[in-house]
């Protein structure tokens, strides 16, 4: 197993080292590997990731790294590389428990408090793609650019029902207000949500996987990935917001912002979708609804 070699290669001939597996998602498996006294994670891309693993451990250790410094309680990244041709990442043990029922609202608001330091970490250029310490690949404006000249009368998504006419419209005329306003930039986390929440012996929450990391508009891209996939209930929402330090006049001015970029993030995926993967055009359903609440 090719865990349990690199496990062998970090502790030597040490007897005693185990290695099993700890839990799979959509990207990656992690084994816990223990020799001796101590204890870490292997972290191991499924076979439709590889590509692009080496990448992605590279960014999950820089982020990482730089939300430790905040007082960000998130596993340390002990080493990344390739062995035997493939990506691996090595990263140390939490030894927690997911969040109980009565722990979700104020483990909420520790997520909130942590969202505010890992958005304030300066970063250039935009995107999920990091290309040097503090660097993404793509651009803001670009992004924008390219999706308001694909609104137009002859656009595929209006070609297939995604997307009517007026809600085209209305859209484009949406973003390119955006691309007059002067956004704030900063690093998100991408997937912050109970499933990657551990709770520690003292209670502390700790944040894991950044895979999903990203340069984005701070906090809305935060916040708007909060709502595309964790969907916390009304008082966690309310905890993770107050563990930020946004108020509710705050959240009432960039309301129609939000919505807006939720849009474009609906729309410029299924884009996406429709090259890249024409099996995820259930995306579609999403993206029409997006645009729909532009109304």
């Amino acid at each position: 197993m090719l865990a349990g070699a690199i496990a062998a290669r970090r502790w030597g001939a040490r007897s005693g080292v185990s290695v099993r597996t700890l839990g799979q998602g959509s990207n990656n498996t992690n084994y816990l590997a223990v020799g001796g006294n101590e204890r870490v994670v292997i972290k191991l891309s499924r076979p439709h990731r590889e590509g692009g693993a080496l990448d992605e451990y590279r960014k999950e250790s820089w982020c990482a790294g730089r939300a430790r410094e905040l007082g960000v309680a998130t596993p340390e990244v002990l080493e990344f590389g390739v062995f035997d041709g493939r990506a691996f990442e090595v990263q140390s043990f939490v030894d927690g428990r997911t969040p109980s029922a009565s722990e979700a609202i104020s483990t909420w608001q520790a997520l909130g408090d942590y969202a505010r330091r890992i958005n304030s970490i300066p970063v250039a250029g935009w995107g999920r793609t990091l290309v040097a310490d503090g660097r993404f690949a793509e651009s803001w404006t670009s992004h924008l650019e390219y999706n308001i000249a694909a609104l137009r009368p002859d656009d595929e998504l209006v070609a297939r029902g995604f997307l009517t006419e007026a809600s085209s419209r209305r859209l484009r005329n949406e973003l390119e207000r955006l691309l007059r306003r002067n956004f704030r930039f900063g690093l998100c986390h991408g997937d912050i949500a109970l499933w990657n929440t551990l709770i520690d012996g003292s209670g502390r929450p700790w944040l894991l996987d950044w895979g999903c990391a990203a340069s984005s508009v701070v906090p809305h891209y935060e916040i708007n990935e909060i709502l595309r996939t964790a969907n916390p209930g009304e008082l966690e929402l309310a905890a993770f917001f107050r563990g930020y330090g946004l108020s509710s006049k705050e959240l009432a001015t960039m309301a129609r912002e939000l919505r807006v970029l939720a849009a474009l993030r609906e729309i410029d995926t299924l884009r996406w979708a429709i090259e890249k993967q024409p099996g995820m055009i259930a995306l579609g359903e999403r993206a029409r609804r997006a645009a729909a609440n532009l109304d």
